[in-house]
This record gives structure tokens, sequence and C-alpha cells, in this order.
């Protein structure tokens, strides 16, 4: 994942033709846990992009053998509640790390499919590329679900007359030659354990179904740490002044970013962020309505770089 990271890093970096000290920035401003740590210790030792990228492969990559790789593709299965499409991309990029043949690969991703029927189902076919097994496995999971919606899990009366009458066979009284006179309790079985569960959809509540076939609206994501709907705690822009307050005394070249604004000619300067990668120029509405700007409703969408939520801007200013 760490090797990827930087890999995403410069290819965004090659496309909007960064130099190095928009690379070092861009990969500071990102990094979060031990990475973070790792990094603020070090910081001023790493003074360009080239020791950056260095020193983080060295220490948050590790080179991994032929037969550490090999047994990683064998133990890999589909999980309980992971999807086939998941499964399947993940699985076909192990073995093309080891080079296999379509071949080899289709039958070492059909041993490790939960289904025994789609596993079935696919050796059964000849495939030549990649993307016929992944059409056969979408038709084949599109009929599981068709029918899983149609006709729900019924008991087997036949198990259901056996239960009944073990459950009889145990509540009868006992009695032993020894003590004919003394009855033994009767002894309660356990409760029935409930072979074929009804799947419940997390999204509604309701039985028969998962939540990504659910028709209703998808609830939406709250942040367990500001409690706002949205955005989850990992995303929380809450934690993004504890950055800046973390950078704010630094003067050297990682913080030429930074620079003091005043508005409508007022003596009190307030903190900015140079973005030369950004098209609009953005505020804080507070701030706007204390220097009195006028502000003209209109909602936009503010996209930052990562895998991060949009934030909705509330409006138009001019100061």
């Amino acid at each position: 994942h760490a090797q990827g990271w930087i890999s995403s890093l410069e290819t965004t970096a090659l496309l909007n033709q960064w130099p190095d000290l928009y690379k070092l920035e861009a990969a500071r401003s990102h990094l979060t846990g031990a990475a973070r740590s790792w990094y603020l210790a070090r910081q001023s030792e790493i003074e360009t992009w080239a020791k950056f990228k260095e020193q983080f492969e060295q220490m948050f990559t590790t080179a991994i053998s032929v037969s550490e790789q090999w047994k990683r593709l064998q133990a890999r299965t589909q999980q309980r509640n992971e999807t086939v499409y998941a499964y399947f991309h993940d699985k076909m990029r192990m073995c093309r790390q080891l080079k296999l043949s379509k071949s080899e690969s289709k039958k070492l991703m059909c041993m490790g499919l939960h289904s025994k029927d789609m596993c079935n189902v696919l050796m059964s076919r000849t495939h030549n590329e990649e993307y016929e097994v992944l059409q056969d496995l979408r038709e084949f999971d599109e009929v599981i679900q068709g029918r899983n919606e149609r006709f729900k899990p019924t008991t087997n009366s036949k198990s259901t007359l056996s239960k009944e009458i073990n459950f009889k066979n145990i509540t009868k009284p006992m009695i032993s030659p020894s003590s004919q006179t003394q009855p033994i309790k009767p002894v309660m079985p356990a409760a029935f354990k409930r072979e074929n569960p009804e799947v419940k959809c997390y999204n509604c509540q309701l039985l028969g179904h998962i939540a990504r076939d659910c028709p209703q609206p998808r609830r939406p994501l709250k942040c367990s740490k500001c409690k706002a709907e949205g955005h989850t705690a990992k995303y929380c822009t809450t934690r993004s002044l504890d950055i800046a307050l973390v950078e704010q005394n630094q003067t050297d070249n990682r913080t030429v970013y930074i620079k003091d604004v005043y508005l409508n000619n007022s003596t009190e300067a307030i903190k900015g962020l140079v973005d030369t990668g950004s098209t609009l120029t953005i505020i804080r509405r507070s701030l706007a309505e204390r220097y009195g700007m006028d502000i003209t409703p209109r909602k936009i969408q503010l996209r930052v770089y990562g895998n991060v939520p949009c934030v909705i801007g509330s409006g138009d200013t001019e100061a």
C-alpha cells in the first residue's frame, strides 16, 4: 500500500506538472498516524522529494519473496461478506504479480470462490480473456441475487420431524433399574440453532435482501467525532486545525505557502494557504460576515486531492 501511494502521488504530479517542492508538500499534508510521527521526527533531514521518497520506502515498504507471494495467493479466498467482483480483481492482481498464465489464474481464482456452484460453472466453460470470466461471474451473481429475492429459505420438514422425535425422546423420564421408585428429571435440550437465517439489510433493517440491493435511499454517513452527517471520523475536517497549529511556527521552505492576509484594508492579519492548483479562492463564511462582505448564495462542489468527500460551498463574495 505504501508503494502504491507513492506511485499514485507521482502520477498525479506528472499529470499536473508539479515540481518536487509541490510533491513534497502534498505528501507531507496527507501523512497520518505513524507515518506523520515518523516525518515530524525527521523533517529537518528531509528537505527534498528524493530524500523523502528514499527514506519513506526504506521505512514503510518491504520486498516480498516469491514464496511468500505464492503462499498469500493460495491462502486468499472469498470472504463471507465480500462481493465476487472485489475478490476477482484482487485475486487476479496477485496472479499477475507472479506472472501466471491465464488458465492457471482462472483455476486459482475458482478455488477460492465461496460458491461451489459458481466454481463448477466457470470451470466447465472455456475462457480466453480475463473479461470473459468476469462476464460469467456477473451473470451468475445476478441470477443468484434474483433467486434470493423470489425464494426465501424454508425449513426442511424431514429435519423438523427428526428434531421433534429427538425432543420427545430426550424429555421422556428415565427410570434406572436400581431405583425404579425415584423418577429422573427430564433433560431439556439446548435451544435449536437456526440453520438458514434470512439475510437482513443494515440500511432499512428489513429481511430478504442485503444493503447493496436495497431499494430505499442510502442512509447518510455519520461522523463519530463531530456527530455531523456526510462523512466519517477518518475524514473529519475538525482535525485540520491541529495540522495548522503544528506547522504554524515553521519558517523554512516547507511553509512558504502560508501567508498573512489582510481583508478590506484591515490591520488584523489572518493566515492564508496558497494552493497553486486550486481554481477558487476559499474563505470561511464566518470571516466573510465578520468583515462585512456581501455573500451571494450559490452551491459549489469543492473537491480536493485524495479519497475525501467533496465539500459544498455556500456562496460567492468579493473582497
